[in-house]
C-alpha cells in the first residue's frame, strides 16, 4: 500500500517495499488550472485545461493499486497536481497528499527522483524500472522535442523555455543503471505560427546529460505520445464527462479493458506493441459513441522501441476472448474514397479549374491549388511553369473537405534534384522539401488539414508515398510502419528488417538510404544504419547528420565525438537537411558542439554559422512527416531557407570539385598499375 510520507505528503512510498530493493519509481504530473494562460496570442492560444490534474490522478490510483510487475512493485511515486475549481468539486480528494506543479517542484520531484535510482546498488538498479506521467499542455517544435508546460509557465520575468524538455529527461535516464523507463505524456505536439518569432524552444534542463561514452547501452526510453507529431491531444471541458482521451484509453489498455493480454509465457502482459493500437482505437470509440465526433487524435510510440511490458494483469476471465481493435487508418471515421478512376489524375492549373473543384471539393481550396501553390527548382534556380509543376492523384478527403489525403508528383522532376514546394493560404505559406532519387516520377504523400475561418493550413505532413515502386516504395512502408508502431504492419516489418535491409542497403539511391537510416536509429539497430549509410555520398547533408548522431550514439564502433564533430562540420556551406529528423538532430548537434570550449576558434565560427541557419530555419519547422516542412509570413519564407549564401556555396562547391578530380586520379592511378 502507498503512503504519503510525513513531512513530504506528494512523495508517496510503498510498505511493502523495502530501500536498497527492486522496485518501480513514477513520477506523475497533471496540470489543468494554469496561472497564467488565458487564450490570448501572447500566451499562444493556450488556456486552462479542463480534465488533466484528474487523468493524472486516475493514473496514480492505477499505479497504486493495480499495476503489477513480479519482483518489482512500486516503490515511490512523487505527485504533482493543479486541479481548477470544476475538478475539486467534481473529485473533492484529487489534491490530497500532492503538491503544485509549478516549475521549481517539478524540478526537485524529477532530481529526487532520479537520485533514488541512482543511489540503488548496481545489481538492484538492472532490475528495476521507472514511470513518468504527464498530462497538460505540450508545445513541439522539433521532432522528439517536446516542451511540457509547468503550472507556472509564462509567468511574468520567466523565458519561454522554463519548461520541461522531453529530450532532456529521455538522455538523462539513459545515464541510469536501470534499464527501462516508460514514458506517458498526455499532452499536445503542436506549435504555435507566432513563436516563429523564437528561437526552437528546447526547454529547461533538468536532469545532468550523459557524454556519450557514459550512456548505458542497455537503457531505453520509450515515449508513448497521447497525439502525432504536429497535432493536438484532447479532452472534454467538464470533469462528469471522465478523463481525456487519452487517458482514458490508456488506463482501460493497462487494465485489459477490452484488450487481449499477452498469456504466451504463463503471466499475462500488456505490452506497448498491443497497446499502442488499442490506445488509438479506444478514442476512436470514445469520441464516436460518447460526443458523437470525428475529430481523430492518433497515438505514437517513439523514442527507443521495446516489447518489454509495461504491467502485469490477472488472465482473463472465461467467455469471449476480449478482441483487440484494429488500429484505423488515417481519418477512416470520416474519409471516403473520391468515385474517380484509379488512374486519373490531375494538375490543377487555371486552365482546369472545374477539373480541381471537381477533385477538391471546396472552392477555397481549388484557389490555393490553382492559383497559391508552386514549385522551385534549385538546380536551374527557376519556378515551373503551371501544369508541369504538381500533378495529384489518389485523393481521400472527409466530407466537410477540412482534411486531405492524396499523392503529389511532379511531373517536370528530373532524378537527383531538389524541388521547394509551397503554398499560401488565407494567413501564411508553407514550404517544403522536395528531393527527387531513383525515379523521377516520385509519389509524395501529403496529409493536410484545414481551418475554415479563416481559411488556413493547420496541419502539412508530406512523406513518401507508399505507393512507389521497388525500394521508394518499401522505405516508404517502413517510414509509415515505424510511425505506427504496434500495428500489424510494423510488427510484421520489424520481424522482416534484418533480412530486406541487408539485400537492399546496397542500393546507392541516397533518399532510400537516408530514409531507412532514419527509421532504424529509432529502432537502435545500429548496424543496419551504417550499412545504409555506406552508399551516401559525404556531401549529402542528411547523410552527414545521420553519421554524426551514430557517432555520438555509438561511441566504441564509430569513432565517438571527435568524428561526429568533423561530419557535422561538412554542413558549413551546405543546404541544410531535408529531413525531419535529421532537421532535429542537426540542431541538438549544433547545441552541444556549441558547448565545446576546447574547439578553435575557427571551429567555433563555423558551428556558429550552422547554428544560426538551423535557428532561422527551424522557427518556422512544423512536425509530422517525413520531409522537413515550414510556416511562416511569406517575406521569411522561401527557397533560399535552406540554402547557403552564395559565396559560401562556391567555395564547398569549388573544394567539392577538388576532392572528385583528385579521386579521379587515384582510381586512373590504380588502374594503370
Amino acid at each position: 500500500m502507498l503512503r504519503p510520507d510525513v513531512t513530504r505528503p506528494w512523495i508517496w512510498t510503498n510498505d511493502a517495499w523495502k530501500p536498497n530493493s527492486q522496485g518501480t519509481f513514477a513520477v506523475i504530473i497533471g496540470v489543468s488550472d494554469y496561472a497564467h494562460l488565458d487564450g490570448s496570442a501572447r500566451c499562444f492560444g493556450m488556456d486552462k485545461l479542463f480534465v488533466s490534474a484528474l487523468t493524472a490522478r486516475r493514473f496514480f490510483e492505477w499505479m497504486a493499486s493495480t499495476y503489477q510487475w513480479t519482483d518489482c512493485p512500486v516503490a515511490k511515486c512523487w505527485l504533482l497536481l493543479a486541479p481548477t475549481a470544476e475538478e475539486l468539486a467534481a473529485v473533492p480528494h484529487i489534491s490530497q497528499n500532492a503538491i503544485l506543479p509549478e516549475f521549481p517542484t517539478c524540478q526537485d520531484a524529477i532530481q529526487q527522483w532520479y537520485a533514488e535510482m541512482t543511489a540503488l546498488p548496481l545489481a538492484v538498479a538492472k532490475r528495476s524500472r521507472s514511470v513518468f506521467f504527464f498530462s497538460g499542455h505540450g508545445l513541439e517544435i522539433l521532432p522528439e522535442r517536446q516542451v511540457l508546460l509547468p503550472l507556472d509557465y509564462l509567468k511574468p520575468q520567466t523565458s519561454l523555455d522554463r519548461a520541461l524538455s522531453t529530450q532532456n529527461l529521455a538522455r538523462g535516464l539513459r545515464a541510469l543503471p536501470v534499464p527501462l523507463h516508460f514514458v506517458f505524456l498526455d499532452a499536445c505536439r503542436n506549435d504555435h505560427s507566432n513563436l516563429d518569432q523564437f528561437e526552437p524552444l528546447a526547454g529547461t534542463k533538468i536532469l545532468n546529460e550523459p557524454s556519450t561514452k557514459a550512456v548505458n547501452p542497455d537503457a531505453v526510453v520509450p515515449i508513448f505520445y497521447g497525439s502525432a507529431s504536429g497535432t493536438q491531444a484532447f479532452q472534454p471541458t467538464d470533469p462528469a464527462l471522465g478523463l481525456s482521451l487519452f487517458g482514458e484509453a490508456l488506463l482501460d489498455g493497462l487494465r485489459a479493458k477490452g484488450l487481449s493480454p499477452d498469456c504466451t509465457s504463463g503471466v499475462c502482459l500488456i505490452d506497448l506493441i498491443r497497446l499502442r493500437p488499442f490506445v488509438d482505437s479506444r478514442i476512436a470509440e470514445i469520441v464516436s459513441k460518447r460526443y458523437s465526433q470525428t475529430l481523430k487524435q492518433r497515438a505514437r510510440v517513439h523514442g527507443d522501441q521495446t516489447e518489454e511490458a509495461v504491467t502485469e494483469v490477472p488472465p482473463p476471465t472465461a467467455g469471449p476472448e476480449p478482441r483487440i481493435p484494429g488500429s484505423p487508418q488515417f481519418l477512416t471515421t470520416v474519409l471516403h474514397p473520391v468515385q474517380m478512376p484509379p488512374s486519373e489524375a490531375i494538375r490543377p492549373t487555371p486552365l482546369n479549374e472545374k477539373g480541381a473543384h471537381d477533385f477538391f471539393g471546396s472552392e477555397r481550396i481549388t484557389k490555393i491549388w490553382v492559383n497559391d501553390t508552386r514549385v522551385f527548382d534549385y538546380a536551374t534556380q527557376t519556378w515551373i511553369p503551371k501544369g508541369l509543376d504538381i500533378e495529384i492523384s489518389a485523393l481521400r478527403r472527409d466530407v466537410n473537405s477540412t482534411a486531405f489525403v492524396f499523392d503529389l508528383m511532379i511531373p517536370a522532376a528530373q532524378k537527383g534534384r531538389s524541388y521547394w514546394f509551397e503554398l499560401n493560404d488565407e494567413v501564411q505559406r508553407l514550404g517544403c522539401i522536395l528531393p527527387i532519387d531513383q525515379d523521377a516520377r516520385t509519389l509524395f504523400r501529403f496529409e493536410m488539414e484545414f481551418a475554415q475561418e479563416p481559411r488556413t493550413v493547420t496541419r502539412l505532413d508530406v512523406s513518401l508515398s507508399p505507393e512507389n515502386e521497388g525500394d521508394l516504395g518499401f522505405v516508404a512502408r517502413m517510414w509509415q510502419a515505424s510511425s505506427d508502431f504496434g500495428s500489424q504492419e510494423s510488427i510484421a516489418l520489424r520481424d522482416s528488417m534484418l533480412p530486406v535491409t541487408k539485400e537492399s542497403q546496397r542500393s546507392s539511391f541516397p533518399l532510400v538510404a537516408l530514409t531507412a537510416a532514419s527509421v532504424l536509429l529509432r529502432y537502435r539497430r545500429w548496424d543496419m544504419v551504417r550499412g545504409w549509410l555506406q552508399g551516401v555520398p559525404g556531401f549529402v547533408t542528411d547523410g552527414a547528420v545521420l553519421r554524426a548522431e551514430l557517432c555520438l550514439r555509438t561511441p566504441a564502433d564509430d569513432g565517438g565525438y571527435e568524428d561526429a564533430l568533423r561530419y557535422f562540420l561538412t554542413m558549413d556551406g551546405r543546404d541544410l537537411p531535408s529531413l525531419a529528423e535529421p532537421s532535429g538532430y542537426a540542431l541538438q548537434q549544433a547545441e552541444l558542439f556549441r558547448s565545446d570550449t576546447s574547439l578553435t576558434t575557427e571551429q567555433h565560427l563555423a558551428i556558429d554559422r550552422i547554428h544560426a541557419r538551423l535557428v532561422k530555419a527551424l522557427g518556422m519547422f512544423r512536425s509530422g512527416g517525413l520531409f522537413a516542412t515550414f510556416a511562416g509570413p511569406a517575406d521569411r519564407l522561401s527557397p533560399a531557407l535552406i540554402t547557403p549564401e552564395a559565396s559560401a556555396r562556391a567555395k564547398v562547391q569549388e573544394a567539392d570539385a577538388k576532392e572528385e578530380e583528385s579521386n579521379k586520379r587515384e582510381k586512373a592511378a590504380g588502374a594503370g598499375a
